[in-house]
């Protein structure tokens, strides 16, 4: 690799970072946070927070971005500059002079907006900067980026967490959502100066044509098995996920009455988990392959849902052992599918594999996360009683979670693992 190179994976490590940044702030406990602010339920902020799941559809349409002949450093930019700056637009809503209705509306419509846009660019923008990257050393520099970012995000975290309960503690907690709004716009600023550094990709690795896509799904989809069974594999992983953690955040700053400073020190553990554990996972994959990573990975959040599932007031620091089976999860779920749909599918059916992966998933997933909203809202209406007993929505969503997880472990291993060995060809397998 040259120097040159060299300094684009850089630029991409820090490019990374900064992206999570915005993510942090717009997820998890934060979201929950923001959206009681404006006076949303439970149920909807669980909806909201599954957006992310129903823009995975839009992928779909991934495989024309860039545009034929076009620069695709100048596309992800513009791609990247909107969505952040609509992401940064979220803490500003709570001071719209309109009813709660409307507000909600408006956080809606922007925050399904800006995922939209985020991941119809996410599978050119990964091609893009991956380009970089040795096919050999692609698990070893995952886990290095995702080890920075999880680093830096852990002071950051902690800092906004304690800003914004310090506001809250003295009534004045629209100076901490705009201080916030502050951060994000310069954090995207930041981010766009990164990507503006970062090299365009050769002319010969450009899209050349407007490719029909949906042509090209359906081709893909009918002549592609291993794209077919990993598509069933991340339906259950995304289904698992959404079904419950939508749910979580308001959970823990409401029945379980944890702070956000409280949340944001547990989130550095989980930063300094998930680290370790990425750097581990990421040598594990380079050795003995991304679906050994990705069985590991399935097992940990089943054991770890199935822990929530007993996760009450009384036994609230059963939170801080799901953080560490869910560091584990994360540090490694996401990465073995993505790089099992690049090595089955090869670079050059990459982009629409990728797409078409996270629309149909992504879609099935959003749907489970509207039964964890009824189920929610069923509980909460019966004042978290069933039969005489204290029980709340979000224990029988992660039992429901347990459930979805350990039969993606036991497909894995019957199923999976059975596919012809995989290899790192760019050559497509389809």
């Amino acid at each position: 690799m040259t120097d040159r190179n060299s300094k684009c994976r850089t630029l991409y490590i820090i490019e990374a970072l900064l992206e999570y940044m915005i993510t942090l702030l717009i997820s998890g406990t934060f979201l929950s946070a923001l959206l009681k602010q404006i006076g949303v339920s439970d149920a909807i902020t669980g909806v909201v927070s599954s957006l992310i799941s129903l823009s995975f559809c839009v992928q779909i349409f991934s495989g024309s971005i860039p545009p034929k002949n076009y620069s695709t450093r100048r596309t992800i930019m513009f791609f990247d500059l909107v969505c952040q700056f609509l992401y940064s637009s979220l803490y500003l809503i709570p001071f719209l002079p309109f009813s709660t209705a409307f507000k909600t509306v408006v956080f809606f419509l922007t925050m399904l907006s800006a995922q939209l846009l985020q991941k119809l660019a996410a599978p050119s923008k990964y091609r893009w900067l991956m380009y970089f990257v040795d096919e050999t050393q692609r698990g070893t520099f995952t886990s290095r980026k995702e080890i920075v970012s999880l680093f830096g995000s852990m002071i950051y975290t902690l800092l906004m967490g304690r800003m914004i309960d310090h506001y809250k503690y003295i009534g004045k907690e629209q100076i901490g959502l705009l201080l916030c709004a502050a951060i994000l716009f310069t954090v995207t600023f930041l981010n766009a100066v990164t990507l503006c550094l970062v090299k365009d990709e050769p002319e010969s690795y450009r899209t050349k044509t407007n490719a029909p896509v949906l042509k090209e799904v359906f081709v893909l989809l009918c002549n592609s098995r291993p794209l077919r069974r990993i598509i069933l594999l991340d339906i259950l992983w995304k289904s698992c996920i959404y079904i419950f953690t939508p749910y979580l955040g308001t959970y823990l700053i409401g029945d379980l009455n944890y702070t956000l400073s409280a949340v944001s020190i547990i989130a550095i553990f989980h930063s300094l988990a998930r680290a370790l554990f990425s750097f581990w996972l990421g040598r594990l994959a380079d050795q003995k392959g991304w679906v050994h990573v990705i069985t590991l990975c399935m097992g940990a959040v089943a054991a770890a849902c199935f822990i929530c599932s007993f996760l009450r007031p009384e036994t609230r620091w059963l939170y801080i052992v799901y953080i560490i089976l869910y560091s584990f999860t994360l540090a490694g779920t996401d990465n073995a599918l993505t790089n099992m749909t690049y090595d089955y599918l090869g670079d050059n059916n990459f982009t629409i594999a990728y797409g078409v992966r996270n629309a149909i998933s992504g879609l099935l997933a959003f749907l489970v996360s509207l039964i964890g909203s009824t189920i929610v809202n069923a509980v909460q209406a019966n004042n978290n009683m069933i039969l005489s007993a204290t029980v709340y929505a979000q224990q029988i969503l992660a039992s429901i979670a347990f459930v979805l997880a350990l039969t993606a472990v036991i497909y894995t291993q019957t199923v999976i693992k059975s596919l012809p060995k995989y290899s790192a060809s760019k050559n497509s397998r389809a």
